[in-house]
C-alpha cells in the first residue's frame, strides 16, 4: 500500500459538515481553486484569486464546447484516430478589481476566506482589502451556478466599510478576456492534461456592448461551435464597458456611492449557450438580456439542492472530518451531472480542461451507479447519450474489422479521439463498461422502457462484436487477444480477465434481452446467434494459477518479473511520466488492479475461495498511480475481511483531491474518484449490490467513525441503509417495500425495519 499524507492544515480548512472553507491572504493556487469551482453539468466557473488574468488558465469551462485538430504519426499505420477533440476555454470573467478614490485594489491584496456550502450549493467569498487612506473594505460575494436554470450563474457582491464616513464614489471592475495559447505548460508531456490552443488555433472571439452588460461570441475555427457569454446586472447603479480596439478584451464597470451607512450592492448574470448555428435555446432575450431577482433565483437553485440532499445524503456519526470530505465528494457529483439532453460527463466534469474535456469509462463504471440510485432521471440522460454515439460506434467496429459496435475509448463527438492506441482503442472494454451500466441502470430503476428505445440496441450491438472477436482455441475455450484492460500499465495482452469477465457479463444481457423482448426489437436476432453468444460467453478463459491460487490478470501477467515498487522514490511516480511503456509493459506491475475490479462487477466469473488470495497478491503489486484505484480497492478489501486495508485506501479516496496527494488536482476534481467513494460507502459498507437476480444485502463489518446511514433510491423506493460494525439496518423512508437477499437468505424492508448481520463482524 502507497500512503500518501492525507491531511489538511486545519488553520485553512477547518473542518464543517456541511462546507469546505479555506482562509488565506495573496493569490489562491490553482488546486485550491478546483475545489471551490462550481458548475451544472452544462458549464462550470473557477473563481481564481489573483492581481491579474492568468491567460492560460481556463475560468469558465463548458460541456461539449470543443475545437478539433488532426493526428499527425511520424510512423502512420491504418485504423488509427485522425482527428483529436479538446475543450475550448470559454470567457474569462475571473478577475475583479475595485476602484477608491482613483487607487484601484486587487482581491489578492488582502485576506480572504472562501466557503463552498454544500448544502445551499453556493460559493461566498470574503475580503478585507486595505485602502491607502488606511481603511479597510469589506468585500463579499454569493456566487451559484443554477441547478435549475441551465444556463445562468448568479452572483451579489457586497462592498462596505465601517471607516468611510463621506460618502464617496466607489467602483467594481470586471476585466473580460479569452485565455490564449502563448504559453506552452512546462509538463505539457502530461497526457491527463488538457490540450493548449495556439494563436492560430484559438476560436475567434468578439466582444460586444449590451445595454447593461457585456456580449462574447467565440467561434471554433473547425468545428463551427458557436459560445455565447452574457455578463449582465440589474443593478441601478452607474455601469459601463468598455471594449479594446480589437475587440477581444474589454472591462465593466460597475459604480455607485459607499458610505460607513450605505454599502454598494450589485447582482449580476452570467449566461452561456453553446450552439452550432445562430439559433439559441436559452438565450432568447439576446440583446442585453431580461431583468432578473437574484433571491428568486438563488430560491430556485436551492430547491434543487435540498431536494438532492434528502435523497442522497450520508450521515457519518463520529467522524467530521469523512464527514465534511463525503459530503464535498457528493456535491461534485451533483454538480457534475447535467439535467438537459445531449450532455454527457466529461472526466473532470466543468472544474478545469483535464484529459481534453472527454468522456470516459468513468462515466458508466463509476458514475452510473451512484446516478442510478440517487438522480435517475440524469442517469438516464446521460446514458441516452452513448445511445446516440451508435452510429459512429458501428463505424468504428467496421473499421477494425469487426462486426457490431465499438464504442471509443475517449471522445466527445462520438469519434475516437485517442492517439495511443495501446492505452486507447485497445481497451475494447468500454464496450462491456456501458452494457453493464445500462444494465445497471435499468435494474436498478426499473425504467425497462428505457431498455426497448435504447439500452437493448446497445447491448446487443456490443455482444456481437464480443462475439466476433472471441477465438475458438485448439485448448475448447475462448479466447480474447490484443487487447488492454483497465490496467494501463500492461497493455494490448490476452485474455484480460477483466475483459473476458465483462464481456461474458454483455453477452448475457444481451441474451435476456432477446429473451424478454425479441418481438419488439426492431430486427430480432436469430436463435442460432443467441445460442452462439451462450457459448462464447460460457467458455471465456479466466486465466487461474494453481500454485499461487490466484487468477491472472492476464495469460502472461503472472509469469513476468515483478517491479519492486519500495525502490521507486516518490518522485519518480507516477511511472506513466517517469518509465517508457516497454519497461512498464514487461512487469508485473499495475496502475489499478483492474482484476480486482471485475471480482466486483462480474463476481459470477470468480470462485469465492480464491477472492482473499487474488486481492492480497494484486494489494502488492499496484501503485495507485490511477484515481480510480483507492475506492474500489477499499470497496474490495472490506469484501474479503481486510478491514485495516479498506480504511487506508477510504482514506486515501477521499482526500484525494482535498489534499491533492496526485499532485494534479489543479487539472480539476477526479470525479469518478467522487463516484468511488459512494460505491465505497454504499457497496463497501452497506453490502449493497445489483445481481442478474435481484438486489442483494451483504454487509462486510466495516464503516467509518461510529456508524453510516446513507439515503438511496431503489426503483421507486427510497430506503436509509443505517450501517454498524454488526451490520446494516434497512429502513424504508418511502414507497414500495423492497426485497433483498442476503447469507440468510431472503428478507423484505417495509414498514418495520430490519437488520442484516455483518459478514465479518468486528467490535465497536
Amino acid at each position: 500500500m502507497r500512503n500518501r499524507s492525507t491531511s489538511l492544515d486545519r488553520r485553512m480548512f477547518p473542518v464543517d459538515e456541511w462546507a469546505l472553507i479555506e482562509s488565506g491572504s495573496g493569490p489562491s493556487t490553482d488546486a485550491s481553486d478546483t475545489l471551490f469551482a462550481m458548475s451544472n453539468g452544462v458549464f462550470g466557473l473557477r473563481t481564481p484569486i489573483r492581481t491579474q488574468r492568468p491567460t492560460n488558465v481556463a475560468t469558465t469551462i463548458v460541456n461539449r464546447f470543443f475545437e478539433t485538430f488532426p493526428i499527425s504519426y511520424p510512423e502512420d499505420a491504418f485504423g488509427l484516430a485522425r482527428t483529436g477533440q479538446s475543450l475550448v476555454a470559454g470567457l474569462d470573467l475571473s478577475w475583479v478589481e475595485i476602484e477608491l478614490n482613483g487607487r484601484r485594489l486587487s482581491l489578492d491584496a488582502g485576506s480572504w476566506t472562501r466557503t463552498l456550502d454544500f448544502r445551499s450549493g453556493s460559493l461566498r467569498r470574503s475580503f478585507r482589502l486595505p485602502t491607502p487612506s488606511g481603511s479597510t473594505l469589506e468585500v463579499s460575494q454569493v456566487l451559484f451556478v443554477s441547478q435549475s436554470s441551465p444556463g445562468d450563474a448568479f452572483q451579489h457582491w457586497r462592498i462596505d466599510s465601517s471607516h468611510v464616513d463621506d460618502p464617496q464614489p466607489i467602483s467594481l471592475i470586471f476585466h473580460i478576456g479569452h485565455p490564449h495559447g502563448d504559453e506552452q505548460p512546462a509538463d505539457e508531456h502530461d497526457p491527463r492534461r488538457g490540450r493548449t490552443f495556439s494563436q492560430e488555433e484559438a476560436p475567434k472571439v468578439v466582444l460586444d456592448q449590451l445595454r447593461n452588460g457585456v456580449r462574447s461570441t467565440v467561434v471554433t475555427r473547425r468545428t463551427q461551435q458557436r459560445l455565447v457569454t452574457c455578463l449582465t446586472t440589474n443593478t441601478a447603479h452607474q455601469h459601463a464597458a468598455t471594449i479594446d480596439e480589437s475587440g477581444t478584451t474589454a472591462s465593466f464597470t460597475i459604480t455607485g456611492v459607499i458610505s460607513s451607512h450605505d454599502p454598494l450592492d450589485v447582482s449580476l448574470r452570467v449566461s452561456v449557450e453553446r450552439t452550432t448555428d445562430n439559433t439559441l435555446q436559452y438565450l432568447d432575450h439576446y440583446e442585453g438580456l431580461s431583468t432578473f431577482d437574484f433571491d428568486t433565483a438563488f430560491a430556485e437553485h436551492q430547491q434543487v439542492t435540498e431536494e438532492f440532499w434528502q435523497t442522497s445524503d450520508i450521515n457519518v456519526n463520529g467522524h467530521d472530518e469523512a464527514q465534511q470530505a463525503i459530503r464535498w465528494h457528493l456535491y461534485q457529483l451533483l454538480q457534475a451531472t447535467p439535467a438537459v439532453d445531449g450532455l454527457g460527463i466529461s472526466a473532470k466534469g466543468q472544474t478545469a480542461l483535464g484529459y481534453d474535456g472527454h468522456y470516459f469509462w468513468d462515466t458508466e463504471v463509476f458514475l452510473t451507479p451512484f446516478l442510478s440510485h440517487c438522480l435517475p432521471d440524469r442517469a438516464h440522460k446521460v446514458l441516452t447519450v452513448r445511445h446516440s454515439m451508435l452510429p459512429e460506434a458501428l463505424q468504428r467496429a467496421e473499421t477494425l474489422s469487426q462486426k457490431g459496435a465499438l464504442f471509443p475509448w475517449r471522445t466527445l463527438s462520438g469519434e475516437e479521439a485517442s492517439a495511443y492506441y495501446p492505452a486507447g482503442t485497445a481497451q475494447y472494454h468500454i464496450n462491456a463498461d456501458i452494457a453493464w451500466a445500462l444494465h445497471h441502470y435499468v435494474r436498478s430503476t426499473g425504467d425497462d422502457e428505457f431498455l426497448h428505445h435504447y439500452g437493448a440496441d446497445i447491448i446487443i450491438e456490443t455482444a456481437r462484436m464480443w462475439a466476433d472477436l472471441a477465438f475458438h482455441g485448439r485448448d475448447g475455450a475462448w479466447h480474447i487477444y490484443g487487447v488492454t484492460g483497465p490496467d494501463e500499465y500492461s497493455a494490448v495482452v490476452d485474455d484480460n480477465a477483466y475483459t473476458n469477465a465483462m464481456a461474458a457479463r454483455n453477452l448475457r444481457s444481451a441474451i435476456e434481452i432477446v429473451d424478454r423482448c425479441n418481438s419488439s426489437i426492431a430486427e430480432p436476432v436469430a436463435q442460432e446467434e443467441r445460442e452462439h453468444w451462450s457459448t462464447v460467453a460460457d467458455g471465456l478463459t479466466i486465466v487461474f494459477d494453481d500454485e499461487l491460487g490466484v487468477y491472472g490478470q492476464d495469460a502472461q501477467f503472472l509469469s513476468r518479473p515483478r517491479m519492486t515498487l519500495d525502490d521507486i522514490p516518490a518522485d519518480q511516480r507516477p511511472l506513466l511520466l517517469h518509465r517508457h511503456p516497454l519497461v512498464i509493459y514487461r512487469h508485473q506491475v499495475t496502475k489499478q488492479a483492474d482484476i480486482v475490479l471485475a471480482m466486483m462487477l462480474a463476481p459470477e466469473a470468480f470462485a469465492d475461495e480464491h477472492r482473499r488470495t487474488t486481492f492480497e497478491y494484486y494489494e502488492q503489486v499496484t501503485t495507485g498511480d490511477s484515481s480510480l484505484s483507492s475506492a474500489l480497492q477499499a470497496s474490495a478489501a472490506a469484501g474479503v475481511n481486510h478491514h485495516d486495508i479498506a480504511s487506508h485506501h477510504f482514506d486515501q479516496a477521499l482526500f484525494l483531491d482535498l489534499a491533492n496527494t496526485h499532485q494534479n488536482t489543479a487539472d480539476g476534481v477526479h470525479l469518478a474518484n467522487s463516484g468511488g467513494v459512494w460505491t465505497a460507502v454504499t457497496c463497501g459498507m452497506a453490502g449493497l449490490n445489483i445481481t442478474p437476480e435481484g438486489f442483494s444485502l451483504t454487509p462486510a463489518g466495516w464503516c467509518i467513525g461510529d456508524g453510516v446511514a446513507a439515503a438511496i433510491r431503489l426503483q421507486s423506493s427510497l430506503i436509509r441503509l443505517n450501517v454498524q460494525r454488526e451490520g446494516t439496518v434497512v429502513e424504508l423512508v418511502d414507497g414500495a417495500p423492497i426485497t433483498f437477499q442476503t447469507n440468510e437468505g431472503e428478507i423484505t424492508a417495509g414498514t418495520t425495519p430490519v437488520f442484516v448481520p455483518a459478514v465479518f463482524p468486528t467490535a465497536p
